[in-house]
């Protein structure tokens, strides 16, 4: 992945600087590709100095940072005292000051508009966590005394509860759906399971560090932006690879559909759940498959990195700030998998027929409700 930077210049009447390039990606900031032996900053001021001829002496402050489309590009904001005349290289051809309001209507390279509406002024939780789930952020991000991070909420396809013995199979029908999506908004965010698996109001005053905002599909899972509040929750899933266990509930045994496999082993072919009563943060979660912890997308890795700097100012801020209870023990929940080996061909070939027939089966007990109502 290519790691580059540039600056935003902003002048005193709020103007920001944009330069057209040569190779048809539109207009940009002053910026490219990091040397090896280079911070990120000096990297900014060096081809700001190549591409303009301007000396800025130094980055500026950090704007933004994000990470897609194979370039993680850093975006630091200077204001400077006038509108300077910069020296374009065969990089550019034209330059423009232009208000953010007027550049946002322009063919712009696709990592400025985020950083022009950042200039602009402070974003809404809403628009920050829209941000982070399109990749054009990263997370975590800070809003007032809340993180907004993204969280797995629920894998799909197999996995193995190795305490059950127990394969498990999620359809992706019932999990990647507009429906689906909304009954994950609000879902609260706790610290680890309980032992009885699901919330009373006891377990939830102690375990509750956040809730869902934002719900979205991510491939073949399902995704959210979650708002944490609690200062040590916060602090331990930056600083640790942690990752999450959704809680559901089926209330009807009979929409699932359990095969007895060889060695006391079970297939569970699960239906749609009744209710989804909390998502939970642990070292390992059962939607890992076995692998390394991926269900919480923190972007941020090093420590020379500038977003980093501002995350770790923040949690130390925070938990300077905010007296942290002590985090509730271990409880129940989810199992997770050990490594997974390849998926036995004869339990895929099953799951694939079986599958199909329940999908068959709950359109024909759905239009068997209807013709009785």
């Amino acid at each position: 992945m290519l790691e580059a930077a540039g600056i935003a210049f902003t002048s005193p009447d709020g103007k920001v600087l944009l330069c057209h390039r040569t190779d048809g990606l539109g207009w940009a900031f002053p910026g490219g590709g990091k040397k090896d032996e280079e911070t990120i900053g000096a990297c900014a001021v060096r081809e700001v100095w190549e591409e303009t001829g301007y000396r800025a002496g130094h980055s500026g402050k950090f704007l933004c940072r994000r990470v897609k489309d194979d370039c993680d590009f850093t975006t630091f904001h200077y204001e400077v005292d006038d509108e300077f005349i910069p020296k374009l290289n065969h990089e550019h051809d034209s330059y423009v000051w232009a208000a953010p309001d007027a550049a946002m209507q322009m063919q712009l390279h696709p990592g400025v508009p985020i950083a022009l509406r950042l200039i602009k002024g402070p974003m809404t939780e809403v628009e920050l966590s829209k941000a982070i789930r399109d990749c054009e952020l990263v997370s975590p991000q800070f809003i007032e005394n809340v993180c907004l991070i993204d969280m797995r909420i629920s894998g799909t396809g197999f996995s193995y509860r190795p305490a059950l013995k127990e394969w498990v199979y999620r359809r992706e029908g019932l999990y990647l759906t507009s429906d689906f999506l909304e009954r994950c908004n609000g879902i609260p965010i706790i610290y680890d399971h309980p032992a009885s698996k699901i919330l009373d109001s006891n377990e939830f005053s102690k375990r509750v560090v956040g809730t869902m905002q934002l719900p979205y599909i991510k491939g073949t899972e399902v995704w959210g932006i979650a708002r944490l509040y609690d200062a040590q929750a916060i602090k331990d899933v930056i600083q640790n690879t942690m990752s999450t266990s959704p809680s559901v509930v089926f209330r009807d045994p009979k929409v699932n559909y359990t095969i007895e496999l060889t060695d006391k082993e079970t297939l569970l072919i699960e239906g749609n759940p009744s209710f989804l009563d909390h998502l939970a943060i642990c070292e390992k979660g059962v939607w890992d498959k076995g692998e390394d912890p991926t269900g919480i997308r923190v972007d941020s890795e090093s420590s020379g990195d500038p977003q980093e700097q501002v995350v770790t100012a923040k949690l130390d801020d925070t938990i300077g700030e905010v007296p942290v209870a002590s985090l509730p023990p271990t409880g129940g929940g989810d199992f997770p998998a050990p490594p997974m080996q390849s998926i036995p061909p004869a339990i895929s070939d099953l799951v694939t027929g079986i599958s199909a027939f329940a999908e068959r089966l709950d359109k024909f007990m759905a239009r068997r409700d209807l013709m009785v109502r």
